[in-house]
């Protein structure tokens, strides 16, 4: 989508790097986008559960929405905000991430 819209990659651009200083229009534009993502890994999850994918890409795509959350901060307003738009137990396992991830983050 962002290699054809250089529109849209600079509001995702803008959304992965503040995404608490961006105007409401922006954030809802980003809020689709990074849904999207997480509805994709959240139907990996439940493939990999099933064993209808082979584990060696539930693993890969796992460690990329993984690093997604590492780095850009829209994927935790994005669940802070609408988290409640998934089932368990793909809901557990995420919101777990992110408590593992709050408590290995440097302490000022």
């Amino acid at each position: 989508m962002m290699g054809e819209n250089d529109g849209l990659a600079s509001i995702i651009y803008q959304c992965n790097q503040t995404p608490n200083d961006v105007s409401p229009e922006i954030w809802q534009r980003c809020l689709n986008y990074y849904f999207i993502q997480y509805n994709g890994w959240e139907y990996m999850y439940y493939q990999n559960i099933d064993g209808s994918i082979p584990s060696q890409l539930w693993v890969g795509a796992d460690a990329l929405y993984r690093e997604q959350m590492n780095l850009n901060q829209a994927y935790a307003r994005l669940w802070a905000e609408y988290q409640v738009g998934f089932d368990e137990p793909f809901k557990s396992y995420v919101s777990e991430l992110f408590v593992v991830r709050s408590q290995s983050a440097p302490q000022d």
